[in-house]
């Protein structure tokens, strides 16, 4: 199954071990926009509203396309302990 996870950029230290879970049931996982690169919104952000705005509707058009194409998303809310994946 392809999955899409989703989750606050706060948990994103979390997701590796969710991932690699996943992964060994056999399914695939798409990780969240802007995973590799946590600090893209701050630097949109920064060059003004105009910039901000522009990224962001981006971000959920490529958000559309990536979801239309997977089986399942997954939307992490973690508490203070690591959640079990069955």
């Amino acid at each position: 199954m392809k999955i899409l996870m989703i989750c606050s950029k706060k948990f994103y230290d979390r997701i590796p071990d969710i991932k690699l879970t996943l992964e060994k049931s056999g399914h695939t996982i798409i990780l969240p926009n802007c995973f590799d690169a946590p600090g893209t919104e701050d630097t949109y952000r920064n060059m003004g509203t105009k910039e901000h705005s522009k990224w962001k509707a981006s971000m959920l058009r490529q958000s559309d396309r990536v979801i239309l194409g997977c089986d399942a998303y997954l939307l992490t809310s973690i508490e203070a302990k690591m959640m079990k994946i069955v």
